[in-house]
């Protein structure tokens, strides 16, 4: 062991000046994470470049230092000094590993650190190390493995890039994963990366550490492009009873249109029928998602086309009948909004030389929905001063700033979250299916003395700016929200004298209930999706 010790602090000798220069990096993008995470400008972090630039220089220097602490001493080639000294394999491969453990506590430590002052209760901070752990591993152990393969630095850049580039086409060319367990793609990386590190330095043979590596890049690929969702996680309802017996699935096709996508071989011609969809006879105080779809299209003759299902799996339009009647139901309060609509999606689309051939026949579109309706629930309130805050559920919401004019007026809110993967609180892409169907708050402008409520207007531009700390753990999101302005004897008067009152609601879903629907659509003519009305079943 002292010999591993000896060759971990020669690495880090050797490398000081960067190692250095990379551990201040780190304590300045957890300062600046901790000093602009909390405010409510969206302008303090841009300006010091802390969300994008701070990371990106990290992730390069990372993508140094590895390469030359592995390198001082080689694992391929023979010019290596260690070859000749009575050096062990496993007393170097630790001395190694020492290193990079360094590296990997660094960045633990300050993200810790930071997400306790942001404000992560203390039960999700294990929650926290894991995520942080995996981040770490899936980024050094690759790059630890690339450099144990290659003899030179810029061997090994060539081939780093070469790898990246390769996985980038790969990933544009496939198709796109579904859910996949939290954090399995990290595992695949660091059982890859570290199989292929100690093989290398503990056998020094290369060609087989060579096809390690290639069957450990095919098994990222395979990761990357996981055709079946192994984390559809059960959604916690509440206990709130619902009957869907009585709702229907209606669905008619409303148009066909034509796409055309470029390959690299040659151009994709896809027809796509497009309509409409709606769940008839839900209760005024509940809304809709959809949470899985399936479509299949039946020609006459009994076939099944190759269609590829693609249904929206969006809820209704924000502000539309049904979210504004279930608004008005969790606020006791009548709630105007002139938005009613339902939103157009593609239903199916298939190969134009499948539509050419079929064109002319019947066909019958058959859809099966799952459904998940939910109520809204109040989860917190603001009153309209600068500078309020309230927290619930993980996020915090803070009043930036309030603009009163002749037209309404427009509150700046920042939402702080912290964006921790094995915890309630994610809110990034792929997510598990439970916290995806919550969707983002709804804010609403309650005056209860005049039992009066004012949705934002869907008639002005809305800004907003998202700003993401720490490589993706800490997000805060500024949005402007315009009350007022409507031009209807309905709708309330937003000036000085109504405001007086009110605050500002903060409204989340919670699922109530999941339930499966079917219809079918029968059409004289697959080429002809507007002559043939809805027939739900």
């Amino acid at each position: 062991m002292n010999l591993s010790l000896h060759f971990f602090r020669k690495d880090l000798s050797r490398a000081s000046w960067i190692l250095i220069f990379w551990s201040l990096l780190v304590v300045t993008e957890g300062c600046l994470a901790f000093l602009t995470y909390p405010s409510n400008s969206s302008q303090f972090g841009a300006n010091f470049g802390q969300p994008i630039l701070l990371p990106l220089v990290h992730y390069l220097l990372i993508a140094v230092i590895v390469p030359l602490m592995i390198q001082e001493d080689a694992a391929v080639g023979s010019a290596a000094f260690w070859l000749t000294r009575p050096v062990s394999h496993g007393a170097l491969l630790r001395a190694k590993l020492l290193g990079l453990g360094a590296i990997m506590l660094a960045p633990l430590i300050v993200d810790l650190v930071v997400l306790f002052l942001a404000g992560l209760p203390t039960g999700d901070l294990e929650k926290a190390f894991a995520d942080i752990f995996l981040r770490q591993v899936s980024l050094v152990v690759p790059i630890a493995a690339v450099a144990a393969l290659t003899p030179t630095f810029w061997r090994f850049t060539v081939v780093l890039v070469g790898s990246v580039i390769l996985l980038t086409l790969l990933s544009a060319a496939l198709p796109q994963p579904k859910l996949l367990p939290t954090g399995l793609a990290d595992v695949v990386l660091f059982m890859w990366g570290g199989s292929v590190l100690a093989h290398q330095y503990l056998t020094r043979r290369t060609s087989r550490s060579i096809i390690l590596a290639c069957l450990g890049g095919a098994l990222v690929t395979a990761v990357s492009v996981w055709p079946w969702a192994l984390a559809d996680e059960p959604l916690a309802f509440s206990t709130t009873a619902f009957d869907s017996k009585h709702l229907t699935l209606e669905v008619k096709a409303t148009s066909l249109n034509t796409s055309t996508s470029v390959s690299l071989i040659h151009n994709v011609v896809t027809k796509k029928i497009d309509g409409v969809y709606e769940l008839k006879g839900l209760p005024p105080a509940f809304i809709y998602q959809t949470r899985t779809v399936s479509a299949r299209l039946i020609a006459g003759d009994g076939t099944e086309l190759p269609s590829r299902v693609t249904i929206s799996t969006n809820p209704p339009p924000e502000f539309d009948s049904p979210h504004v009647s279930a608004i008005a139901a969790a606020i006791g309060i009548p709630v105007h909004s002139t938005v009613s609509r339902v939103g157009s999606t593609t239903l199916a689309s298939l190969d134009n030389s499948d539509f050419v051939r079929y064109k002319n026949s019947p066909v019958k579109l058959i859809c099966d929905l799952d459904f998940v309706v939910s109520r809204y629930e109040t989860d917190g309130e603001l009153p309209l001063i600068k500078g309020a805050h309230t927290r619930s559920r993980g996020e915090g919401v803070t009043v930036g700033g309030i603009d009163l004019s002749d037209e309404g007026i427009t509150i700046e809110i920042a939402e702080s979250s912290v964006n921790v993967r094995f915890s309630d609180g994610i809110r990034s892409a792929g997510q598990p299916a439970e916290l995806r169907l919550r969707g983002d708050p709804v804010y609403v402008l309650v005056n209860r003395q005049r039992n009066e409520a004012s949705v934002v207007s869907n008639g002005t531009a809305r800004g907003s700016s998202s700003m993401f700390y720490l490589g993706g753990l800490l997000m805060k999101k500024v949005v402007e929200l315009p009350f007022g302005g409507e031009r209807n004897n309905s709708a309330p008067i937003i000036d000085h004298e109504w405001l007086q009152g009110a605050v500002l609601v903060r409204l989340v879903r919670v699922p109530v209930a999941e339930f499966a629907k079917r219809a079918e659509v029968k059409l004289a003519k697959l080429g002809e999706p507007l002559r043939q009305p809805k027939s739900p079943r």
